[in-house]
């Protein structure tokens, strides 16, 4: 029996697919758990019986600044992003401790405590068979998945 045979017979039991999906959710930036969660209340409806979320919110608070000078703001208004106070994020990439999705480069502020965050939650709250990520959530998640490729990470 070759290994793709032998992974089938383990992953597709009765018991297996019998259970739902455990998703960890990672919201964009200037986001929280709860926001995410709200705007993904259609998607979650629709797969409710093959899949469970847990939202978790970004470890770095988002000071909102006067940006209005800026020149390299976008004219586009900041779609998906909270109006509350409650704004976070993964990472910045900024030395004012903002982020723009357009800077390429810079330094990704607060990464290793947010990489900390998923560590903890994947030992409190795991084990989760998979990771749905949103804007800079989803950036986060791909650069989760090279660290623990790499064997960077404790998951």
């Amino acid at each position: 029996m070759d290994n793709n045979s032998q992974m089938e017979q383990k992953c597709c039991t009765e018991d297996s697919m019998s259970q739902k999906l455990k998703i960890l959710a990672i919201h964009g930036y200037r986001q929280n758990a709860e926001t995410f969660r709200a705007k993904t209340g259609s998607f979650r409806k629709m797969v409710h019986k093959w899949a469970q979320f847990t939202y978790i919110t970004a470890p770095h608070k988002v000071i909102l600044v006067d940006d209005s000078n800026d020149l390299n703001k976008s004219e586009e208004p900041d779609i998906g992003q909270s109006q509350d106070e409650e704004q976070y994020g993964w990472f910045f990439n900024r030395d004012d401790k903002t982020f723009r999705g357009i800077r390429k480069g810079g330094p990704a502020i607060g990464f290793e405590e947010s990489v900390k965050l998923i560590e903890q939650t994947f030992a409190e709250e795991g084990p989760f068979d998979g990771v749905l990520g949103f804007s800079q959530g989803a950036c986060f998640v791909g650069l989760l998945c090279d660290l623990q490729q790499r064997g960077c990470m404790l998951v």
